[in-house]
């Protein structure tokens, strides 16, 4: 299964869904994670530093999992599969507490 990671879209936004070190894991889980070309720059993460744990650098990924932090805008969701998966972070200041 291949799993795909975003470059944030919405301005201002610094973070990754995934760091180098998460994407390792998954590719030694079995993953095949695609990276959209300097998805983790305002991370401080190079496109390099996703390619030497086992990632692919990719100008438009798609996977059967989709990751970003930021929900995708309407045209992004457009150039995806119909039947692909969109999954985002959580921020914690968004979870209700009782």
């Amino acid at each position: 299964m291949k799993i795909a990671l975003f470059k944030e879209s919405r301005a201002g936004e610094t973070r990754v869904a995934l760091t180098p070190d998460a994407v390792k894991s998954l590719v030694g889980d079995g993953w095949e994670v695609l990276v959209q070309r300097g998805a983790g720059e305002l991370a401080h993460f190079n496109d390099a530093s996703y390619v030497a744990v086992g990632a692919t650098i990719a100008d438009a990924p798609t996977g059967e999992v989709n990751l970003r932090v930021n929900p995708p805008t309407l045209p992004e969701v457009a150039l995806l599969p119909k039947d692909r998966r969109i999954s985002r972070s959580s921020r914690r200041s968004s979870l209700k507490t009782s």
